[in-house]
């Protein structure tokens, strides 16, 4: 059994351990919603803090290119491929509006 494996088990049978506690507690069984709702929102707010920190960790280059039709991506990637070593330059006036939006976006609560 491998690791993973055995975490799992052992999560389950700690989470089936509360939920007969619960049962003995209150006399009536509780759903598959209830029992796993705490976990599911511990879940949620991972993935929501994680998408967080990878909006933030995104560079004005990766936004600006994010922007651009397919064709145009394609054309700053061939671009880059024969300047190597090189990145396209971002044009001023989306680097202007780029910082723009992140200052207001961090302004607002």
């Amino acid at each position: 059994m491998s690791r993973c494996e055995a975490q799992l088990s052992a999560l389950s049978a700690q989470i089936e351990q509360e939920a007969f506690a619960s049962v003995k507690a209150s006399g009536t069984i509780p759903t598959w919603d209830e029992l796993y709702a705490a976990k599911r929102a511990e879940e949620q707010a991972a993935r929501e803090q994680a998408e967080a920190e990878r909006i933030a960790a995104l560079t004005p280059r990766d936004i600006w290119l994010t922007t651009l039709p397919w064709q145009e991506r394609e054309r700053v990637s061939k671009w880059e491929a024969v300047n190597k070593g090189q990145k396209y330059p971002i044009p001023l006036s989306a680097l202007g509006a780029i910082k723009a939006a992140r200052a207001a976006e961090q302004e607002t609560p």
